[in-house]
């Protein structure tokens, strides 16, 4: 249906399938099954980390390790 043919007075809802309201919640519920404790920690200011790491050692090291396993 385009927008030229909508009539004042169409509800659109009418769509939707009627389990609609149950599908959103459930989508919700696969989205966020329990409480972010990441976000809740980070909060909302923005901040600034700095990784420390050895120099010198090239990323061979890592790919020799799991070459081996």
């Amino acid at each position: 249906m385009e927008a030229s043919n909508l009539q004042p007075g169409q509800n659109l809802a009418h769509l939707l399938p009627p389990s609609w309201k149950a599908d959103i919640q459930r989508w919700f519920a696969e989205d966020t099954p329990s409480f972010d404790w990441a976000g809740f920690v980070v909060g909302e200011e923005e901040q600034e980390a700095i990784l420390w790491g050895k120099s010198g050692v090239g990323p061979f090291l890592c790919l020799s390790f799991w070459a081996d396993i």
